[in-house]
């Protein structure tokens, strides 16, 4: 396989006795570096930190014609197999080579059971796919224990972590210097979008319903606990908003949604299933045989939205996808990159990829291809962005612009100007004053939208009602039903149900023996409703 040149360059630079770590962006193919550098050297372990990752290296490997075993299950070994047979290719798997491909956690625990049948003494070169994770007090740094005499070389496209601790081993790191390609070192995403290497984007910012403000920063990203629980509060309104503005923008295209639990990833992709979009989750609770239906269904674009919680992250290619959608936030920098970089792979009649951002991560973070200056010893810092939707389309624009470049539409602009000559001074807190305005209007008029398309009543978690709550639901649901017959509408009904919320109002209207009787009792009773309620009552 022929390598790119700043790929050629990358291998070059990383010569020597050192730890070095490259950084390279997502979809920039890290991977065949990895494989070249194990065709070059004797004694090679390839450390992944999942089996997808693993099954991904065995295939990279095996089209480099290099021979090497799987430290895994018999099954992962078995699909490691299958891939080199995709490929036309055999005689390339061997337990008794000296070069092998292993998930971190197998390896940490052959080493603890004793099960770990190759000599540890020997003088190693340790590749580690998506090495950020490596600090010398985690299972990573175990690495350095366990083989004394051995050399690590790392990849990643993000050498960075949110707890700020440093990748370098002068600061509690592993590696003493840090590798870019020389044409990759400015704008490197753009520039692989230039090279052909990537694809373009286009991002969306719809308006947010998760209430950020009572998330709570844990070590490494939001606690799981606070994200859980205030995306569970607005869970069936995310997954609404999710299958429209899907189908308003990515109707029929691969799109990937990432979720923050089992739970919340079900009902999301239940609801596309619902609306007729073929949706499926994954997640870790599932058996390695049904997950690898999922991803084989997704990859053949018979499922059009793969809803994931932790599955396809860090390093897992799936060229397929053409959409991402963020129901997930994150206060992780690194987090976002990688996510972004999983759309941005190019493939035949795909334009450009699709971002649709429900959680204000990229408003957060900047878009996929904001230039980073990556320091090994110190971690980037997190920038204020003065990106903000247009109201109309909600395509994420600049700040200073006059007009979406997406739909055309004249942009309100939210500066304290000063014109000395051609100089124009923001001021960038009146530009996010601005723009949480803007949110909160766009806000208004989709719950607005929402409350003259659809019943509330829809939205209500029947599951966790008590008996009488049921009963009176199903009370509202037949009155709602009727008086749409009537020609009321579905606003003044909302009205209506928001305004007698309990049970007090209905049970002293109605009894089971009405359901499906006496329709003229509804309209009596909700016209001496709204004459009360026209009154201030």
């Amino acid at each position: 396989m022929k390598l790119r040149c700043y790929q050629k360059e990358l291998v070059e630079l990383s010569s020597g006795t050192d730890n070095v770590l490259i950084q390279a962006d997502t979809g920039a193919g890290k991977t065949p570096v990895i494989s070249e550098l194990a065709r070059m050297d004797r004694y090679v372990l390839c450390i992944a930190h999942t089996n997808i990752l693993v099954k991904q290296l065995s295939r990279m490997l095996a089209k480099f014609n290099i021979v090497h075993g799987v430290l895994a299950t018999k099954y992962t070994q078995r699909q490691c197999i299958i891939e080199h047979r995709k490929l036309d290719l055999e005689n390339l798997f061997d337990q008794e080579s000296n070069k092998h491909i292993v998930s971190i956690d197998s390896l940490i625990s052959r080493f603890r059971r004793k099960l770990l049948m190759i000599d540890t003494q020997n003088p190693w070169v340790i590749l580690v796919d998506e090495a950020h994770h490596m600090v010398d007090n985690n299972k990573w740094g175990k690495l350095l224990t366990i083989f004394p005499n051995a050399r690590v070389i790392g990849v990643t496209a993000t050498p960075c972590r949110l707890d700020q601790q440093s990748l370098a081993r002068k600061k509690g790191g592993v590696f003493d210097r840090l590798i870019q390609a020389s044409k990759l070192k400015q704008d490197s995403v753009r520039t692989l979008i230039e090279m052909g290497y990537l694809s373009d984007f286009k991002a969306y910012s719809v308006p947010e319903r998760i209430n950020t403000h009572k998330l709570k920063l844990g070590k490494y990203d939001f606690t799981y606990k606070s994200l859980e629980a205030e995306t569970n509060k607005v869970v069936y309104e995310m997954a609404g908003d999710a299958v429209k503005h899907y189908k308003r923008l990515a109707k029929n295209k691969q799109a990937l949604a990432f979720c923050v639990s089992i739970d919340i990833a079900q009902k999301t992709a239940e609801k596309f299933r619902k609306e007729g979009v073929p949706a499926a989750a994954i997640h870790s609770k599932q058996s390695a045989t049904e997950s690898a239906r999922i991803f084989d269904l997704f990859e053949k674009r018979i499922i059009k939205v793969l809803v994931n919680v932790n599955m396809i992250g860090e390093g897992v290619d799936v060229p397929a996808i053409e959409c991402l959608i963020m129901l997930r936030k994150t206060a992780s920098f690194a987090l976002i990159r990688q996510w972004c970089g999983r759309s941005l792979r190019p493939e035949e009649n795909k334009p450009f990829a699709i971002l649709i951002d429900h959680v204000g991560n990229l408003r957060t973070h900047g878009l996929p291809d904001l230039h980073v200056n990556w320091d090994l010893e110190n971690p980037p810092q997190a920038k204020k962005t003065n990106l903000f939707p247009c109201p109309e389309c909600f395509h994420l624009v600049d700040a200073w612009m006059d007009e979406c470049p997406e739909c055309g539409s004249n942009l309100k602009r939210a500066v304290d100007a000063k014109t000395e000559t051609d100089v124009i001074y923001i001021d960038y807190d009146l530009v996010e004053i601005e723009r949480r305005k803007i949110d909160e209007n766009i806000k208004k008029e989709a719950i607005e939208k929402d409350l003259r398309e659809n019943l509330v009543l829809l939205g209500e978690n029947v599951g966790c009602m008590g008996g009488l709550a049921k009963s009176v639901h199903k009370i509202k649901m037949w009155f709602a039903e009727v008086m749409q017959e009537h020609k009321v509408s579905i606003y003044d009904l909302n009205m209506m149900f928001m305004k007698e919320s309990g049970t007090g109002f209905w049970v002293s209207n109605f009894t089971f023996r009405d359901l499906n009787q006496n329709n003229d009792k509804c309209l009596k009773v909700y016209e001496k409703w709204a004459r009360g309620y026209k009154n201030g009552r």
